[in-house]
């Protein structure tokens, strides 16, 4: 397999491997204990929660339309809704409303009149990285339309940005310190722009600065509270075992499968699938398919670059 192909798988497995052991530690008690009984399959594997549905949906929408589609990839989203997955109130009154056929503009202001702030179209972001787009900008763009099918409110598609950037930087090897340069680019929340910088200088501080980021950014549901966490745990963790991240992620409680999810894509882009322990993407539901998808990605990714290579060549 080719690093890339390795890099893409990791992204991936690492999304569903966060998601599927973070999802026994998220919510209170009650939901805990409702997790115990529905969180594995008839075969015994970790069932995914919405975190990895929709992340494929998202993918195997890209293959299928051969890019972004935002109407085919609403219908994917509702289709595959189940309230077992641990879809949030808001996603299921916006998906219950497109599966009915009312228009994503409407349908996505159902559960938020203003628009949703969560991290559900963040959570799902760092597929969209797994794209052969023409340049950042256009990423940009597409992930703010991703997005606005469940988040119209700019944090939740900020939040959409940051988890997709975050990835194709990690797929292209960025240190750290030129990450959070980088991610300030594109965003329309100046509160997400400050928490960014906020998050470069913890990041280089001193004492013990994984800490400081879960105290300062939060373990929540929101953009806010959760994607400049992720991407700290996924950046802090960069050169440090996987079980350690997803150990350290579900130690404050909160929102820990999205967090794992969305650390774990970026931590696999850096490091790859290869990278990622056995032991803990063997129980993944559906495993077989989640890599059959990244192959299917990775080859289209691998296919544009020979493509824009031979277009550069000196005749």
């Amino acid at each position: 397999m080719s690093d890339l192909g390795d890099q893409v798988k990791g992204v991936i497995l690492g999304l569903a491997a966060g998601d599927v052991h973070g999802a026994p530690f998220e919510g209170d008690f009650a939901a805990r204990t409702l997790w115990k009984f529905i969180g594995k399959t008839r075969s015994g594997e970790r069932r995914w929660t919405d975190d990895t549905q929709m992340s494929v949906d998202l993918a195997e929408s890209l293959l299928e339309c051969g890019g972004l589609d935002v109407e085919h990839l609403s219908q994917r989203f509702a289709a595959s809704y189940a309230w077992s997955r641990g879809y949030g109130p808001g996603a299921a009154k916006t998906l219950k409303a497109l599966k009915r056929g009312v228009p994503i503009k409407e349908a996505a202001r159902r559960g938020f009149p203003d628009g949703s702030w969560g991290n559900g179209g963040a959570m799902r972001a760092p597929i969209l990285a797994l794209w052969p787009w023409e340049n950042q900008r256009e990423l940009l763009r597409r992930s703010h339309e991703s997005a606005s099918i469940t988040h119209a409110h700019p944090e939740g598609q900020d939040g959409a940005w940051l988890l997709a950037h975050a990835t194709s930087l990690a797929l292209e090897h960025v240190d750290a310190s030129a990450v959070w340069l980088a991610l300030v680019e594109g965003l329309q929340s100046d509160a997400l722009h400050a928490q960014v910088i906020r998050a470069a200088e913890v990041f280089g501080g001193q004492g013990d600065p994984m800490a400081r980021a879960l105290d300062e950014f939060g373990t929540g549901m929101s953009v806010r509270t959760s994607c400049v966490t992720a991407i700290f745990a996924a950046l802090w963790f960069r050169d440090r075992a996987f079980g350690d991240l997803l150990k350290c992620l579900r130690s404050r409680g909160g929102d820990v499968d999205t967090l794992s999810a969305m650390a774990g894509a970026v931590w696999g882009g850096y490091r790859g699938a290869s990278a990622l322990p056995q032991k803990l993407l063997e129980p993944i539901e559906q495993r077989t398919h989640l890599e059959f998808i990244a192959d299917r990605l990775a080859a289209g990714m691998v296919n544009r670059q020979s493509h824009r290579g031979a277009r550069t060549e000196p005749t």
